[in-house]
C-alpha cells in the first residue's frame, strides 16, 4: 500500500510539497497509533464516561513560538474552561506537546540533493535530535499550562504529557509538514456531575452508603442512619456522667452534648462526639420545645427497697399530678448512701428507680416519655465518706417536664 500511495504521491510532487505531506497524514497516523503500547494507549483513551469531551484545534508552534491564530484560540480555550470550572463542574485538562520527528543522524540535517528520492529521505533541515524534541515538546506544553494557570485556571485541573516526535501530524518529508507537527494538542474532559453529599449528612460517597438518608438524620461514618442515639444534655447536676455498653464494647459520655452513636448491640466500638446547637435542634427539636416549660421534681426517700411512709404521700400527689397531663417527660433517678460497694449501690439505686416507673405504668397515667437511670453513690444529697449509712441518700428523684 505504502509503494502504491508514492507512486502515487509522485505525481503530485511537482505541484508542491504540501500535498504530498498532507495526503501522507492518514497513513502516518494510523501506523503511529497502531505502535502505541497498551499502558500508552490508556493515556490517549481515558477509561472512564464523560459528560463532554472537547479536543481543540492544535496550537502550533513556529520557530519555538506559539504562532498569532494559536495564541488567539488559547485564550478561546481558555474561557471555555473558565466556564466549567466556575459552574464547579469536574474536568480534566490534558495538554500534550509534540515536535517533529527526531533524528540524531547529522547527515539527514544537512543533505540536499535534486535527485526525487533525496527529496523525499532527506528533508531534515529543521529536525531537532532527540534530546531537543523532548526539551522542546515539553517546553510547549508547559507554556500552554502557565498560560491557562496565569489566566485563572486550577492547576490541579491539568495533566501534561510531552510526546517528543512520536507522534507526527504530518509527515516530515517537507518543512511545512514538520512545521504543523510543533504543537500542542489540548483537550477537555468533563466527567458527569455526582453531587458527593446529596443528603448532606457530612459523608461523601463512595464511603456513604446510604446516600439517600432523609436530611437532619444523625448519621454514622458509613452515612446510615443511627439505631439508638444517647445525649447527655445541659443540667445542675453536680456529676454528668452516662455510661453506654453494648455486647463488644462501652463508651462514657461526660460532657454537656457529647452523644454516644451506635448502630447496632453487636458493634465493637461506640462513637463519642460532641453535638451542634443546629444538629441537637435537628434531633431534638420538638423535644426540647416540649421541655422548655417548667420541671417538676418530686423527692422519694427509701429505706432498702421499702419507700418511706412521708414519701408514699409524696408518691400519691405525683401519681394525681400526672394523670392531669397527657404529654409528660418523665426523667427517674436511683441514688443511694455510700454503704455497701460501688456495684452493689448501682444495681440497688437502679431498682429503686424502676419501681417507681412500675408503679406510674400500673397507674395507667398518659405519658410521652419515661426513662430510669442509676446514680449509686455519685450524686449524694448529704457528703459522707465511704461506707457510711444516711437516710438522705437514699432516694428517687422524679423530674416532670
Amino acid at each position: 500500500m505504502q509503494t502504491a500511495l508514492l507512486n502515487f504521491l509522485y505525481t503530485f510532487l511537482g505541484n508542491g510539497k504540501r500535498v504530498f505531506g498532507l495526503l501522507f497524514v492518514v497513513l502516518f497516523t494510523l501506523n503511529a497509533f497502531a505502535d502505541l503500547s497498551k499502558q500508552e494507549r490508556e493515556k490517549v483513551l481515558f477509561q472512564e464516561e464523560y459528560q463532554e469531551i472537547v479536543r481543540f484545534d492544535a496550537l502550533l508552534f513556529e520557530n519555538g513560538k506559539m504562532n498569532s491564530a494559536a495564541t488567539q484560540s488559547l485564550a478561546e480555550i481558555t474561557q471555555k474552561i473558565k466556564n466549567h470550572q466556575d459552574n464547579k463542574d469536574q474536568l480534566i485538562v490534558s495538554i500534550i506537546g509534540h515536535t517533529c520527528e527526531a533524528t540524531d543522524d547529522a547527515n539527514e540535517k544537512t543533505i540536499e540533493s535534486d535527485v526525487y528520492a533525496s527529496k523525499i529521505q532527506h528533508w531534515f533541515k529543521d529536525s531537532f535530535d532527540t534530546n531537543a524534541s523532548a526539551l522542546a515538546s515539553k517546553r510547549y506544553a508547559e507554556d500552554v499550562q502557565g498560560y491557562f494557570i496565569q489566566h485563572g485556571v486550577d492547576s490541579n485541573l491539568t495533566q501534561v504529557e510531552y510526546r517528543n516526535g512520536n507522534f507526527n501530524a504530518y509527515t516530515n518529508e517537507t518543512s511545512f509538514g514538520n512545521d504543523l507537527s510543533n504543537r500542542v494538542m489540548v483537550t477537555l474532559y468533563v466527567k458527569h456531575y455526582v453531587e458527593l453529599d446529596a443528603d448532606k449528612d457530612g459523608v461523601n460517597l463512595p464511603l456513604d452508603k446510604c446516600p439517600d438518608t432523609e436530611i437532619g438524620v444523625m448519621v454514622g461514618a458509613d452515612g446510615c442512619k443511627i439505631k439508638v442515639l444517647i445525649v447527655l444534655m445541659e443540667n445542675d447536676k453536680e456529676h454528668n456522667a452516662i455510661l453506654v455498653k453494648t455486647n463488644n464494647a462501652s463508651a462514657l459520655v461526660n460532657s454537656p452534648k457529647n452523644c454516644a452513636l451506635i448502630q447496632s448491640k453487636d458493634i465493637n466500638s461506640i462513637g463519642v462526639k460532641t453535638m451542634s446547637e443546629e444538629e441537637l435542634e435537628n434531633v431534638f427539636g420538638n423535644i426540647i420545645a416540649q421541655s422548655s416549660g417548667k420541671t417538676k421534681k418530686i423527692t422519694l426517700y427509701f429505706d432498702g427497697m421499702k419507700i418511706l411512709d412521708h414519701s408514699k404521700e409524696e408518691l400519691n400527689k405525683m401519681l394525681a399530678f400526672l394523670a392531669t397531663k397527657h404529654e409528660s417527660y418523665i426523667k427517674i433517678i436511683g441514688h443511694t448512701d455510700t454503704k455497701a460497694t460501688l456495684d452493689f449501690n448501682d444495681k440497688l439505686a437502679k431498682q429503686r428507680a424502676d419501681l417507681i416507673e412500675k408503679i406510674i405504668k400500673q397507674s395507667k397515667i398518659s405519658y410521652l416519655y419515661m426513662d430510669t437511670e442509676s446514680y449509686g453513690e455519685y450524686n449524694l444529697l448529704i457528703k459522707t465518706p465511704d461506707n457510711i449509712s444516711e437516710q438522705a441518700n437514699r432516694r428517687v428523684e422524679i423530674f416532670i417536664r
